[in-house]
């Protein structure tokens, strides 16, 4: 879709400036951008706290790991880079859950 825009520019002249919109799109109103851009950026908010939870997760589950080799917890926090006062979820043993 093709949209013309008639301008006047502040030392009086006048022009046209044509747009394009890019293949696949829709003109939109302001209203309905704000929604989209709101629910994306909700969406995008939760992907990263998914994604931080699923490190945090990866790291519980290392540590317990290199302890239950019998290295120190001070130790196996220290090797995997994490901090001395970063709470870390419970780790996942991989075990079903028995009933």
């Amino acid at each position: 879709m093709e949209k013309t825009f008639y301008l006047r520019f502040d030392d009086g002249s006048v022009g046209i400036a044509t747009y394009t919109l890019p293949a696949g799109s829709t003109e939109i109103s302001q209203a309905e951008y704000e929604a989209d851009l709101a629910r994306i950026e909700t969406e995008n908010e939760a992907t990263r706290e998914a994604q931080q939870q699923a490190e945090l997760q990866s790291l519980a589950d290392s540590l317990a790991e290199l302890m239950a080799g019998g290295m120190t917890e001070a130790t196996a926090r220290r090797v995997l880079n994490i901090p001395p006062d970063l709470e870390l979820p419970a780790p996942q043993t991989g075990e079903p859950a028995t009933a």
